[in-house]
């Protein structure tokens, strides 16, 4: 009969034992799991600030090519400008030519031409900027051009 409440306690124990490890098993897993969403939320935070970073340099670079190109094309303005005025300063361009020269082309040096200095008949006329369309078709390769550097994700 001793054996029998001896067994009786061993099994408590071992009962208690296991329901002790159980549960400490299970707060070791819900503290492992607590840690892994941590982990993974700090990493989708990280992530989401360097997307920011990244747009807001690509952003920063895109404001930067469309004011070097405007720049180019002002820069651009002001040496057709200064060529036309040298070419009325110097005296080499007429009113008669300035009046017969075709008005077609926009820019600082519309409709002025000169005689030149071969034949007599053949007219000089400095050239334009491009037409609207050629503007515009240039503008689109410029853009294919960045999506191809950069990749379609950020254009």
């Amino acid at each position: 009969m001793n054996r029998l409440p001896t067994l009786e306690a061993n099994h408590t124990l071992y009962a208690r034992y296991v329901e002790e490890h159980t549960g400490a098993v299970r707060d070791a897993g819900e503290d492992l799991e607590g840690v892994g969403d941590a982990q993974a939320q700090t990493h989708v935070e990280r992530m989401r600030k360097q997307r920011k970073r990244v747009d807001a340099e690509y952003y920063k670079l895109m404001r930067h090519i469309e004011y070097l190109f405007d720049e180019v094309r002002r820069r651009r303005f002001l040496v057709e400008s200064n060529f036309a005025a040298a070419r009325l300063c110097s005296g080499s361009v007429s009113r008669d030519s300035v009046a017969a020269a075709p008005r077609s082309a926009p820019g600082p040096a519309a409709g002025i031409s000169a005689p030149d200095m071969g034949s007599g008949s053949d007219v000089f006329a400095l050239p334009s900027p491009m037409p609207s369309g050629a503007q515009s078709a240039d503008r689109a390769w410029r853009w294919a051009t960045l999506r191809e550097l950069v990749g379609e994700s950020y254009v």
